[in-house]
């Protein structure tokens, strides 16, 4: 598998735009993680203000990208439509989301999409050809994900 899964919802959600992205971890920033992974929308439980904030962001003008390494697809414990069954459980339970991208891959396989590479966030341009990355935030509760922000050029 190459590059990240993309699952795009531009067409849903109407924003005036200033180029701006708010890059959002899951695990731990929206949803409570777990060390044995996130394995079924049963298992997501929202953290709460989490629907708020998304709200405030986009009132700022940031468009919303979710941005979640899930090594657990390349190592075989469930597959790629398992991550969008996860994810439309949590779009009902906070709102549409402009784009969430997942990593499938290992540390050991050195893919540029892993987070702290920034790969998710150039990826990004092809759906937001606009976008300022000096403009954008990194909202993440990892050493890896502020690593993304710094590596990806966001402020």
């Amino acid at each position: 598998m190459e590059g990240p899964i993309t699952e795009v919802n531009l067409g849903e959600i109407p924003l005036e735009w200033n180029g701006a992205i708010a890059f959002l971890d899951r695990d731990g920033v929206l949803n409570y993680g777990s060390p044995n992974y996130i394995n079924s929308p049963n298992e997501l439980v929202i953290i709460p203000g989490v629907k708020e904030a998304v709200i405030a962001l986009r009132k700022q003008g940031y468009r919303i990208v979710v941005v979640t390494n899930q090594s657990a697809i390349m190592r075989g414990h469930w597959g790629e439509e398992r991550i969008h069954s996860i994810h439309e459980k949590l779009q009902e339970e906070i709102g549409a989301i402009d784009v969430l991208m997942t990593c499938p891959h290992r540390n050991r396989d050195r893919c540029q999409c892993r987070k702290p590479q920034p790969g998710m966030a150039f990826q990004a341009k092809t759906q937001f050809p606009a976008i300022q990355f000096e403009e954008s935030i990194m909202v993440g509760n990892r050493t890896s994900d502020m690593e993304f922000g710094r590596n990806a050029g966001l402020h």
